[in-house]
């Protein structure tokens, strides 16, 4: 996701937030980021801001609004007079993409919790998990999302590979470059759940117990495995609900 201070974006996307939250029957979580300049400049032709302080004025504006409350703000780089209307129906969940210092304790602040990616078992124990859950002080225990490559194989080696080569690029961009050599790792396979069905159950298990409240999984490899990868998943979310 990314803004442009004068075009009502916080707007838009209250709204398009409330009216999916309402038609869900409450269960919409509102996930948002700064994105990469990369991807602003290039792709969108906009304006790359700095990410902290632009992402703590869209906030400023945004949870207000979501509560339905009107707004009268003039910050550096946004601009917002108004609100959104919509009866009766509760704000979402708001996370934020997070996985620097600093972003992540604006997520502990200003929004329900942090959505990381990429991350370590022992980085999101001793770097995200506190970092988040500091700032949140006073509020609500926070949501430590984390998204994770995960592919259920006889062939680990081969997975590894895959993903060093499919998410080379990604890597590349400054946050998550940045990420990766604060935890100490190689490049994107040193995040990867890969094995067999007991060695990907395990690895999750790492995740919980470093303080990850929830994971997205995002399926990688080839065809069979993904299969694979989507079935040990769906079997581990039933056993947890159940």
């Amino acid at each position: 996701m990314s803004w442009e201070p004068t075009r009502g974006i916080p707007f838009a996307l209250a709204a398009q937030a409330l009216t999916t939250h309402a038609a869900t029957g409450g269960r919409l979580t509102l996930g948002i980021g700064p994105s990469h300049a990369p991807v602003v400049e290039s792709r969108y032709g906009l304006t790359w801001q700095p990410p902290v302080r632009h992402t703590r004025e869209i906030l400023d504006v945004l949870n207000p609004v979501l509560r339905g409350e009107d707004v009268e703000f003039r910050g550096q780089v946004v601009t917002a007079a108004g609100g959104v209307a919509a009866p009766g129906v509760a704000p979402p969940s708001l996370l934020l993409a997070a996985n620097g210092p600093r972003m992540l304790a604006l997520a502990g602040e200003l929004a329900d919790g942090a959505l990381t990616m990429w991350t370590t078992p022992r980085f999101l124990a001793e770097a995200v998990v506190p970092a988040v859950t500091t700032a949140a002080a006073g509020r609500a225990a926070p949501r430590i999302v984390v998204g994770l490559l995960a592919s259920v194989t006889s062939d680990v080696d081969g997975a590894r590979e895959r993903v060093n080569t499919d998410f080379r690029q990604a890597a590349t961009l400054p946050t998550f470059s940045a990420l990766l050599e604060r935890q100490g790792s190689t490049g994107p396979a040193d995040t990867l759940i890969a094995g067999d069905e007991a060695a990907a159950e395990q690895a999750v298990r790492h995740f919980a117990d470093a303080g990850a409240t929830e994971l997205i999984i995002f399926p990688v490899g080839l065809p069979e495995d993904q299969v694979r990868t989507v079935t040990l998943f769906a079997d581990l979310a039933k056993k947890h609900r159940g």
